[in-house]
């Protein structure tokens, strides 16, 4: 959080909440493989997990150094397809379509909706698909430590179901809210430059119009009776 303080607020509003919630979405992230691994005794493969979340942080770090440098649409967009490809790498070591957390990909096209041109939603869209039908070629399963198949159980399906839609919907309702807000705190800042550039015009016109009078008083009479009674 230090390096989100100290960071100066010069990234596009769009990509920095994007940031903030790709940081929370790797906390939550995190909070799930631990209670995955040391409550449900769910057999994690570490190496892979650990490469995808050092890899989503690596990659926020560098966006949130870095991101002023590109072109907002870009760099949101990149994140988004990268967010992709790691959603997905975990999904498929992870039960393929069984696992309940496919449910994000629509946090992925519900964020491009949001932050992209159409054209590149479509793209989230289409990428979104393609990702969740290869699910399908996954060998995995969903094993706890003895090696016991959860896919089996219904009932843990379902429970995971609920568990990602409420994480899926606290993640839409927190950044679509965050960028309500800083949308609407970018209107106000320029409405008020907008009035501010209103009110230094017309302080220039007085200026001017005080400066003219001030010519005229300053003027002697004769001056302007010999203009008056030139040829």
């Amino acid at each position: 959080m230090f390096l989100m303080s100290s960071r100066p607020e010069s990234l596009a509003p769009g990509l920095r909440w994007l940031i903030r919630l790709r940081w929370v979405a790797l906390g939550g992230q995190c909070l799930i493989f631990l209670l995955a691994a040391l409550v449900l005794h769910i057999a994690l493969p570490l190496g892979i997990v650990l490469g995808c979340l050092v890899l989503t942080a690596g990659s926020n770090v560098l966006a949130w150094l870095k991101g002023d440098h590109f072109p907002e649409r870009a760099t949101c967009a990149a994140l988004l397809v990268l967010d992709t490809v790691t959603l997905s790498i975990l999904l498929f070591v992870l039960g393929g379509p069984h696992n309940p957390f496919t449910a994000f990909y629509l946090l992925h096209i519900t964020i491009a909706a949001l932050m992209l041109p159409a054209l590149w939603t479509w793209i989230g869209v289409a990428l979104c698909g393609f990702c969740y039908a290869l699910l399908f070629l996954s060998p995995y399963e969903i094993q706890s430590g003895t090696g016991v198949s959860c896919c089996g159980s219904f009932d843990y399906h379902l429970q995971g179901m609920l568990l990602a839609m409420v994480l899926v919907g606290m993640c839409i309702a927190f950044f679509v809210g965050q960028l309500k807000s800083a949308l609407a705190q970018r209107e106000r800042e320029l409405e008020e430059a907008r009035l501010q550039g209103l009110r230094n015009e017309k302080f220039a016109g007085l200026a001017t119009l005080a400066a003219g009078v001030a010519h005229e008083l300053a003027t002697p009479p004769e001056y302007h009776r010999h203009r008056q009674f030139r040829p």
